[in-house]
């Protein structure tokens, strides 16, 4: 069943669905990659924090096993330092300095030297192949102008900085994801009702539906409430414009019968421009009983009307009319295919096409109803007489402001006996189901009446 009909208008409407995940993953998007700025920035400060608090470590130690003896000479004590003092400008660097000479310094600084740095700080400072390092400095309790420098270098920092990125970037990653599917899964909840309410109005437009159902979340009610509403002014507005045509033309039908009797050929006063002006007029009341009968296709798809029922009562009824021509009529439909409208709708426009068929076969008529792919009802009735003739194909074509004696012949040529708005007025009364009439001639002889109703 078809809810909405597409148009390509459509395609150029915002989506709520869309811009709500726009806005909230690119939110998310944009919080997570500060999270990761803020997780690597807080991340070196931590490696820094344990750097620095290495180097005191070491200083420390240093500090606490350097000695000068009574000659003055400097005594190292037990000081192992790590095997990097030891590798050939490694970055790891320490020296003593007593005062401005430097009185021992590790393997790995060979002869070189470092620049002074402040005392009890760690201080960034430049290594003996210009590499940046940061040094600490300590003076040696109990030997005045002994100095030790502990260095490390920044690199050290940023290859731990690195080890450890890929832990915070993974981790940040799958909680954005995580995010990510949460939205998603509850904007498409959230969106869940709007969702229900256009389905049922899609059934309220097809007739399955006489009015929307209330929601269960109360933010929602307050449109299904107006939208009933709308709805019921509407039939209401509809069903009194029906009533008052109808009872105007309904009232002017008398009169005009009199003007007729009197100032028709056969009247006691002749008047042929007074006959023209009463058949004119005929023909605007039969207009305007037509539109009123064919609005209420439009007021309300109240009814699910089985199609086999009707279709059997008015071949029943036909056979009886034409009963002379003794005609052999075929019908084929299911049991299960039904109409979603008016009774008396599909009734007239049936009635109309098989008074047509009946009328002018010569021998057989045959009815049959199926549905289509887009689950539209197709019910096509055809007879074995001489076909439409062309003036009635063309007319067909043509809009609603064709004359009605472009449906008063019949299929033969001739004149019929109405007033000839059977056929328009089915077309109309389809029209109004969103549906079609066609009319076509079969390839030997016989005329063939198409049906497509939603």
């Amino acid at each position: 069943m078809r809810v909405t009909d597409w148009t390509p208008a459509m395609a150029t409407k915002r989506s709520l669905r869309r811009q709500a995940l726009t806005t909230l993953l690119v939110s998310i998007a944009g919080v997570m990659l500060v999270a990761l700025v803020l997780s690597v920035l807080l991340l070196r400060f931590t490696l820094l924090r344990d750097f620095e608090t290495r180097l005191r470590a070491l200083a420390q130690d240093l500090q606490a096993t350097v000695t000068r003896g009574q000659d003055g000479a400097i005594d190292l004590g037990d000081f192992t330092p790590d095997a990097a003092f030891s590798e050939r400008f490694s970055g790891w660097y320490w020296l003593v300095r007593d005062g401005e000479a430097i009185v021992a310094r590790s393997r790995s600084m060979v002869a070189e030297s470092l620049p002074s740095s402040g005392l009890g700080e760690t201080q960034p400072t430049k290594g003996p192949r210009g590499e940046a390092l940061l040094a600490l400095s300590l003076s040696v309790r109990g030997a005045d102008g002994l100095l030790v420098t502990v260095a490390g270098p920044e690199s050290a920092i940023d290859r731990a900085l690195l080890d450890d990125l890929w832990i915070v970037l993974s981790s940040v990653v799958t909680l954005g994801l995580m995010l990510m599917l949460v939205v998603w899964s509850q904007v498409n909840r959230a969106l869940k009702p709007l969702q229900d309410l256009a389905e049922d109005l899609g059934r309220l437009r097809t007739g399955a539906l006489t009015e929307v159902p209330p929601s269960q979340f109360s933010e929602l009610n307050a449109v299904v409430t107006l939208v009933n509403a709308l709805l019921a002014d509407s039939r209401n507005l509809v069903a009194q414009a029906r009533d008052t045509a109808a009872k105007l033309a309904h009232g002017l039908k008398t009169p005009l019968a009199l003007l007729a009797a009197r100032f028709g050929t056969g009247g006691t006063s002749p008047d042929l421009k007074v006959t023209d002006a009463v058949d004119s007029m005929r023909c605007l009341i039969d207009q305007n009983l037509r539109t009123a009968r064919t609005a209420r296709a439009s007021a309300a798809f109240s009814d699910t009307v089985p199609l086999r029922p009707v279709v059997e009562d008015l071949v029943f009824a036909f056979s009886h009319v034409f009963r002379e021509r003794q005609l052999l009529v075929d019908v084929d439909i299911l049991e299960d295919l039904a109409f979603r409208g008016s009774r008396d709708d599909l009734q007239e426009m049936l009635g109309n096409l098989l008074e047509n068929a009946h009328a002018w076969a010569a021998s057989r008529v045959s009815v049959s109803v199926g549905r289509e792919e887009r689950d539209d009802l197709t019910i096509a009735i055809r007879d074995d007489g001489p076909g439409f003739p062309d003036s009635i194909l063309v007319a067909m074509t043509q809009d609603n402001s064709s004359s009605p004696a472009d449906y008063a012949t019949s299929p033969t040529g001739e004149r019929a006996q109405s007033n000839g708005l059977g056929l328009r007025i089915t077309r109309d009364i389809a029209t109004r189901y969103n549906g079609r009439l066609e009319l076509a001639n079969s390839a030997g002889n016989g005329a063939v009446a198409t049906l497509r109703l939603p």
